[in-house]
Protein backbone atom coordinates (compact mmCIF):
# COMPACT_ATOMS: atom_id res chain seq x y z
CA UNK A 1 0.00 0.00 0.00
CA UNK A 2 2.75 2.76 -0.87
CA UNK A 3 2.47 4.87 -3.98
CA UNK A 4 5.00 3.13 -6.00
CA UNK A 5 7.15 6.22 -6.72
CA UNK A 6 4.33 8.50 -7.95
CA UNK A 7 4.04 11.54 -5.54
CA UNK A 8 1.13 12.24 -4.01
CA UNK A 9 0.38 15.84 -4.82
CA UNK A 10 1.85 16.70 -8.36
CA UNK A 11 2.67 12.89 -9.57
CA UNK A 12 6.13 13.48 -10.53
CA UNK A 13 8.92 11.25 -9.59
CA UNK A 14 10.04 10.28 -5.83
CA UNK A 15 13.50 9.52 -4.98
CA UNK A 16 13.21 6.11 -2.71
CA UNK A 17 16.27 6.98 -0.59
CA UNK A 18 14.87 10.40 0.83
CA UNK A 19 11.38 9.50 0.15
CA UNK A 20 11.02 13.26 -1.49
CA UNK A 21 9.19 14.67 -4.64
CA UNK A 22 12.08 14.92 -7.57
CA UNK A 23 9.53 17.69 -8.96
CA UNK A 24 7.95 19.92 -5.93
CA UNK A 25 9.93 17.98 -3.41
CA UNK A 26 7.27 17.39 -0.46
CA UNK A 27 7.61 14.75 1.52
CA UNK A 28 5.85 11.25 0.82
CA UNK A 29 4.06 9.31 3.26
CA UNK A 30 5.11 6.29 3.92
CA UNK A 31 3.03 3.10 4.76
CA UNK A 32 -1.10 2.52 4.51
CA UNK A 33 -2.78 6.19 3.24
CA UNK A 34 -5.12 7.43 6.17
CA UNK A 35 -7.70 6.29 4.37
CA UNK A 36 -6.87 2.71 4.82
CA UNK A 37 -6.08 2.67 7.89
CA UNK A 38 -9.27 4.50 9.07
CA UNK A 39 -10.85 1.02 6.88
CA UNK A 40 -8.12 -0.90 8.77
CA UNK A 41 -9.60 0.22 12.68
CA UNK A 42 -13.07 0.37 11.34
CA UNK A 43 -13.08 -3.32 10.32
CA UNK A 44 -11.27 -3.79 13.75
CA UNK A 45 -13.48 -2.34 15.81
CA UNK A 46 -16.89 -4.43 13.62
CA UNK A 47 -15.24 -7.66 14.12
CA UNK A 48 -14.52 -6.92 17.97
CA UNK A 49 -19.06 -5.61 18.06
CA UNK A 50 -19.17 -9.21 16.64
CA UNK A 51 -17.43 -11.12 19.17
CA UNK A 52 -19.06 -9.38 22.07
CA UNK A 53 -22.56 -8.97 20.66
CA UNK A 54 -23.31 -12.77 19.33
CA UNK A 55 -22.72 -13.99 22.50
CA UNK A 56 -25.01 -11.69 24.27
CA UNK A 57 -27.72 -12.25 21.73
CA UNK A 58 -27.18 -16.38 22.01
CA UNK A 59 -27.18 -15.81 26.03
CA UNK A 60 -30.85 -13.44 25.62
CA UNK A 61 -32.26 -15.99 23.15
CA UNK A 62 -30.97 -18.80 25.26
CA UNK A 63 -33.27 -17.14 28.58
CA UNK A 64 -36.22 -16.51 27.28
CA UNK A 65 -36.86 -20.66 27.02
Amino acid sequence: MRNHGICVSCGGKVYAASNRCVQCGIPQPSGPSKQAFMLQVAAMIGVGLLIFAVPVILLTMWAKY
